[in-house]
């Protein structure tokens, strides 16, 4: 028993993106969130070892 609808989807899908449209700081928040803390975590995550001691 298949509950899932396509059509339902996209008209939640339509529905969310009006809403982003109305209301731009929302949508500078989904969007500009994300990229800082990819921006963030690229340079805090750093895999190259310098000044370690060495065992």
């Amino acid at each position: 028993m298949n509950r899932f609808s396509w059509t339902r989807f996209v008209a939640v899908a339509v529905k969310e993106f009006i809403q982003m449209r109305r209301d731009r700081l929302t949508f500078a928040m989904m969007v500009g969130i994300p990229l800082i803390q990819l921006g963030l975590f690229g340079f805090a995550i750093n895999s190259d070892p310098k000044h370690l001691p060495t065992a």
